[in-house]
């Protein structure tokens, strides 16, 4: 198969992924007053390296390294939630939003430091579209900024972190390896907050035990294998534009399930933000063919 079909590949199933995230926002605002958030995530991950293990039985291309090197990747991935979390806790969601999806700016930068690569014109010209359509979007004008904004800008550079590591180790361990680093180091770590700050074990209702499984399965083992394998056929400056898909998934899934009206500010967003990805493939795309032209022309 050719690298460009590949690609592609890579970058539906991202979208894929991203879909089932925005799915995550809807079931998990309506949990969230039955069971407290890191209690939540423990559940959630650990219960999602207890569904992963059963695929590392089959021995070809599971790497102990490779599990290393994702529990890297899940640290990051871990103090993003963190520091989301409390975040959310001195700003509004709206904010929380916008200031996490900082990550496909920042993404681009870290990428090119590590890898000692330049930032492609698609990625550029489709970061900023997609930049101003989190803003128009997303940002409360009326909470202004605050403590919570700058932890949750943090969590999103932990978030970024993430996203580079995967790209920098996906090449060299098989996907399930890094997957059950990733995943399982955040269920560990996850716990002994949720233990120290919240009663994580009792009795919750039913819809508490769906939504966990549902978001162990889908949202974590199938969205962090997906992940990890797309990694190994496309950047992750691409990986982060399509991840900003979330808030527009998570929009229409909250109208069409949440019961949640739609407003003139989040539909120019969704444009600003779909604008950016076909941007970014659009000039990624044509952009190298047009100077290779120009130069056969000279």
């Amino acid at each position: 198969m050719e690298l460009k079909t590949k690609q592609l590949l890579a970058d539906i199933s991202l979208i894929a992924v991203t879909a089932f995230w925005g799915t995550t926002f809807v079931i998990i605002k309506n949990i969230l007053a039955n069971i407290e958030p890191f209690s939540f995530l423990s559940f959630r991950f650990l219960l999602s390296t207890f569904f992963l293990l059963p695929l590392l039985l089959q021995k070809e291309g599971f790497s102990p390294k490779g599990v290393f090197f994702g529990s890297i990747a899940g640290f990051f991935l871990w103090l993003g939630y963190i520091l989301q979390t409390i975040g959310l806790k001195y700003t509004s969601a709206a904010n929380s939003g916008f200031i996490t999806g900082l990550a496909v700016v920042m993404v681009p930068v870290l990428s090119s430091i590590l890898n000692k690569k330049p930032v492609t014109p698609g990625v550029i010209f489709g970061t900023g579209l997609s930049f101003l359509g989190l803003f128009i979007m997303s940002f409360d004008f009326k909470a202004g900024f605050n403590t919570g904004d700058l932890l949750t800008l943090a969590g999103a550079l932990f978030f970024s972190m993430q996203i580079v590591s995967v790209e920098r180790f996906s090449p060299n361990f098989s996907a399930t390896s890094l997957t059950l680093g990733q995943i399982a180091t955040v269920g560990v770590l996850s716990l002994p907050a949720a233990l120290w700050l919240e009663e994580p074990f009792k009795s919750y209702p039913n819809e508490v035990y769906y939504a966990i499984v549902f978001t162990a399965i889908f949202a974590t083992v199938l969205a962090f294998l997906v992940q990890s394998k797309a990694q190994q056929f496309t950047s992750a400056s691409h990986v982060a534009l399509i991840f900003t898909l979330e808030p527009v998934f998570a929009l229409l899934f909250a109208v069409l399930f949440g019961g949640e009206s739609l407003v003139a500010k989040q539909g120019i967003g969704a444009f600003f933000i779909l604008a950016g990805m076909l941007t970014a493939e659009f000039l990624d795309q044509y952009w190298p063919k047009a100077k290779d032209e120009k130069k056969a022309n000279l």
